[in-house]
């Protein structure tokens, strides 16, 4: 004995009305997310943001940092940190001769002169500019 159930005209239009309803909702739902994924980032800012932790300054900038500045000033003005010692390659690090100990040294890429890098040290703890030199790469 089967026991299937018999619906009338009108509770199955009603039935395939609900379930259009809910894959068109289904559907919708998932269009809006794909085109917020696609149109969502929009970038209105045309000037590139420097990276805090970046390692670029020009011939001018580098010519502003003089010995008995502190850290943060330099750093400020720059917007950057300069790439610090044990994150430098160390073929850039064998251009400078060694520094004393007590010592913070971070390296600069120099964007308006071909291939040139500088090193920028700082005493520790007190963070004051006394040694900057400039190198040009090999090559």
């Amino acid at each position: 004995m089967s026991a299937t159930r018999q619906l009338t005209p009108d509770a199955a239009r009603a039935q395939r009305r609900r379930g259009w309803i809910a894959w068109s909702t289904a559907v919708a739902v998932i269009a809006v997310i794909v085109l917020a994924i696609i149109f969502g980032h929009t970038d209105n800012d045309p000037t590139p943001h420097r990276s805090p932790f970046g390692n670029l300054m020009t011939s001018r900038e580098y010519a502003a940092a003089r010995p008995g500045q502190e850290m943060i000033t330099v750093n400020d003005r720059q917007q950057e940190t300069g790439t610090p010692e044990n994150l430098a390659k160390p073929s850039v690090i064998a251009l400078f001769p060694d520094h004393a100990d007590g010592r913070t040294c971070s390296y600069w890429q120099i964007t308006d002169r071909t291939r040139t890098v500088a090193r920028l040290c700082f005493t520790s703890p007190a963070a004051i500019l006394v040694e900057k030199e400039q190198r040009r790469l090999p090559g």
